[in-house]
C-alpha cells in the first residue's frame, strides 16, 4: 500500500485505490469508538466531567504504512514521529512510527488531569502492541505537555510524514484527500544558530467530489539566530487552477498567512506568500515581540497585496500579561484594505 501511495502523491498513479486505507481506519475507529464508551461509562459512575470529543479525531489520524493525519485541534493530536527526534539525536527514521501527544484537561476545575494523561497514555500502549509499528515514548509525547504549540511546529520539530483523508458528508466539493512530507534541520548553541524547515504535500479529489483536481503544497523556510533575534524568510505555496485551490479544512490559517485573515480560504488562483519575519526577547525574556512581512501572489499570475503584522507580548503585573497585535493589509485592487488591531488581557493563576 506504502508504494501505491507513493505513486498516487507523485501523480504518476492518479486512480489509485484508496479502499485499504479507509479500511484501516474504519477498524481503528471501530475499536476507539468501544473504547470511548467504556470510558463514558466509567465517567458516569464516578461523576467526572471530562471532554474526551477529540479522541475519535486522534485515532482518525493513526493510518498504516506511516501516514497519518493532522487533526487541526492544538490541544491534542496523533503525529508520526522518530523517537529520539525531539532529544535532537540522529537517528534513522523508522518506515513506521507514531506519538501520540498529550491531552488536555479541560473539566471545570481542571483537576482531572490524572484522566487526561491516562487517555493519552492508554492509547500510547495500545498502539505499542501494533506489530511493526514504532511509539515514541511517553517522555518524547509528553515534552509538549502545556506548550500550546501549533502543530505545523511540532510537525518540524518531529520531522515527520503525513496525511489526511477528509470526507465532507454536507459538501461533498470540500472531500480532499492530502499526503505530504514534512521535515526541519538546524543547530543552536546558546543564543546563536540556524534552521532550515521545508514541507511538501498534494493534495486531489476525495470521497466522490464532483471536482477533479490535484494541487501542489510547499513551505521553506530558512531560519537564522543572532543575538537572541530570529530572523526568517519563507515560500509558501498553496497551488490553484482557477476553479479551485488547495484548502486546509482542519486548520486556521491566520498564525501563517496574515492576521488580517484575508486568505482563510485560499483563493480559487490559488496563493503564494513569499515573508520575512523577525522576532525575540526583551527584558530578560518577559516580553515577546515579532514583526513580518508578507508579499501575496497568485499561483495562476497575477497579485493579491501585501502584508504587515507586529506583535507585543508583555507583563502588566503580577499574574496579567497583555498581548497587542496589528495587522495592516494593502490589497493592491484585489480586495479592500484592511487594519486590524488586537489587545488581550490574560490572567494566570
Amino acid at each position: 500500500m506504502l508504494k501505491a501511495l507513493k505513486r498516487w502523491f507523485a501523480g504518476s498513479d492518479p486512480a489509485v485505490d484508496l479502499s485499504a486505507v479507509q479500511e484501516t481506519l474504519e477498524r481503528l475507529i471501530a475499536r476507539v469508538v468501544l473504547a470511548i464508551r467504556f470510558m463514558a461509562l466509567f465517567s458516569l459512575a464516578t461523576g467526572v466531567i471530562v471532554l474526551i470529543g477529540a479522541v475519535a479525531t486522534l485515532v482518525v489520524a493513526i493510518v498504516a504504512d506511516r501516514f497519518i493525519g493532522p487533526a487541526a485541534l492544538e490541544a491534542t493530536a496523533g503525529v508520526a514521529a522518530n523517537t529520539d527526534a525531539v532529544s535532537g539525536a540522529d537517528a534513522q527514521h523508522p518506515d513506521n512510527s507514531i506519538a501520540v501527544l498529550p491531552f488536555v484537561d479541560m473539566s471545570p476545575g481542571k483537576d482531572q488531569g490524572y484522566f487526561s494523561d491516562g487517555i493519552s497514555e492508554e492509547l500510547l500502549n495500545v498502539r505499542a502492541q501494533v506489530h511493526g509499528l514504532r511509539v515514541a515514548g511517553r517522555t518524547s509525547s509528553f515534552a509538549f505537555k502545556g506548550q500550546h504549540k501549533d502543530l505545523r511546529e511540532i510537525g518540524d520539530i518531529l520531522d515527520v510524514a503525513f496525511g489526511l483523508w477528509h470526507r465532507d458528508r454536507d459538501v461533498a466539493a470540500a472531500s480532499t484527500a492530502t499526503i505530504g512530507l514534512r521535515g526541519a534541520t538546524g543547530a543552536m548553541e546558546d543564543d546563536h544558530g540556524w534552521g532550515l524547515a521545508l514541507e511538501l504535500a498534494r493534495q486531489r479529489d476525495h470521497a466522490g467530489n464532483p471536482l477533479a483536481f490535484s494541487h501542489a503544497y510547499w513551505r521553506l523556510e530558512p531560519t537564522l539566530t543572532r543575538a537572541g533575534i530570529t530572523w526568517r524568510a519563507g515560500w509558501e505555496h498553496l497551488g490553484g487552477d482557477g476553479r479551485h485551490a488547495l484548502q486546509a479544512p482542519l486548520g486556521s490559517l491566520h498564525p501563517f498567512n496574515g492576521w488580517a485573515d484575508k486568505f482563510n480560504a485560499t483563493p480559487a488562483g490559488g496563493l503564494d506568500d513569499r515573508y520575512l519575519g523577525a522576532g525575540g526577547k526583551l527584558r530578560d525574556g518577559r516580553v515577546d515581540w515579532q514583526l513580518a512581512w508578507h508579499d501575496y501572489r497568485a499561483d495562476t499570475g497575477g497579485a493579491y497585496g501585501r502584508e504587515w503584522n507586529a506583535s507585543l507580548a508583555f507583563p502588566v503585573r503580577g499574574p496579567v500579561k497583555a498581548l497587542v497585535k496589528l495587522a495592516d493589509y494593502r490589497a493592491d485592487g484585489f480586495a479592500r484594505d484592511t487594519r486590524k488591531a488586537w489587545l488581550q488581557l490574560e490572567w494566570a493563576h
